[in-house]
Parts: C-alpha cells; sequence; structure tokens
C-alpha cells in the first residue's frame, strides 16, 4: 500500500506591528493530546469517533510542523523580529515566549477543521504575569480530501498566529511600535 505525506502550510499575513528595536520572540513548547501526537493523519467523524488514516501521514511529527508554521506565522506578522522556535538556547531566553497546548485539532474533509489551543505568553525579562488565553478557531475545508484537510489546518494556524501577535506588542514593551 502507497503512503502519502502531508506538510502543513504557513501563511501571508499582514503585519501586525513592527519592531523599533530588536526584540525575540521563543514559540514552545507545543503540547498534542495523545490521539492527534501520531504520524497518520487522524479525523473526527462523531463527538466521540475519530479516524486514524493509516495511509496518510505527516511527512515529520504534528507536533513539529504545527511549530514550524506558527513560528512561520508569527515571521510574517511581527516583522523586523527574531522568532525562535523552542528548544533555544539558555544562555539567550527570548523576550517573549508562547507555551501552546492544542486541546482539539480536528475535522472532516468537505467540513471544517476545528482548533482549540490554550497558550501562555510571557515577557520572560519581566515580573509581568503570563497571559492565559484561550482560542477556538474554525475554518472550512475547500475540498473532500485529506490534501483540502491538510491545507484548512494550516489556515487555522495562520489565525492562531494572528491572535498571539496581537500579544507581543504589550508585552516586548518600548521594543515595539504599533
Amino acid at each position: 500500500t502507497q503512503v502519502v505525506y502531508y506538510t502543513l502550510q504557513s501563511s501571508t499575513l499582514a503585519p501586525a506591528m513592527t519592531a523599533s528595536k530588536t526584540a525575540e520572540i521563543g514559540v514552545g513548547p507545543v503540547m498534542l493530546p495523545d490521539y492527534l501526537d501520531r504520524s497518520a493523519l487522524v479525523t473526527r467523524i462523531s463527538p466521540n469517533q475519530l479516524n486514524v488514516h493509516q495511509g496518510h501521514h505527516w511527512a515529520g511529527s504534528l507536533r513539529d510542523e504545527i511549530l514550524r508554521i506558527v513560528s512561520a506565522n508569527l515571521k510574517s506578522a511581527c516583522p523586523g523580529v527574531t522568532v525562535l522556535p523552542h528548544p533555544w538556547s539558555g544562555s539567550n531566553p527570548p523576550t517573549v515566549r508562547f507555551r501552546l497546548s492544542i486541546l482539539s485539532f480536528e475535522g472532516h474533509p468537505g467540513g471544517e477543521v476545528d482548533l482549540k489551543v490554550a497558550w501562555h505568553v510571557e515577557a520572560m525579562r519581566s515580573d509581568q504575569a503570563p497571559l492565559r488565553r484561550e482560542t477556538h478557531l474554525r475554518h472550512s475545508i475547500k475540498g473532500d480530501d485529506l490534501e483540502a484537510y491538510a491545507a484548512a489546518m494550516g489556515q487555522a494556524l495562520g489565525s492562531l498566529a494572528r491572535e498571539m501577535a496581537k500579544d507581543v506588542a504589550a508585552l516586548a514593551g518600548e521594543s515595539f511600535d504599533r
């Protein structure tokens, strides 16, 4: 049986702000529920039933794909900043760090992708308490195959990065101009 491999694609996002000084945004780690932490694509059949597509796999780990795409999307939304995917050097931590817990990330071809994520964002060099956020996004799938499904997952991550970019300027303080 032939195995088909999928990747996620980043979005081109309009800048949310421009940096007046160099800032670094750390992304990660990314936590996934066990049912998604596998090589095969997973779709939802019903509220209590999933379909694990054995012949359809991620080209890498889904966790790494999410980290790569969210990092690329944040770089697009926050030009002039350096985006550092986890892990980064302990001797030079980023200015702002995002930790992501994916609560659910599935749907079904021909329907919608449903992304629920809890995330924490914190200024690493500040006494300010981390901000806790929860985002629920839905994206229509433009097709009834798994390629369209993977494309919609990438678009949902683009929308997540737009939400995350809103907090970057506030936490980086005077490092950013709106």
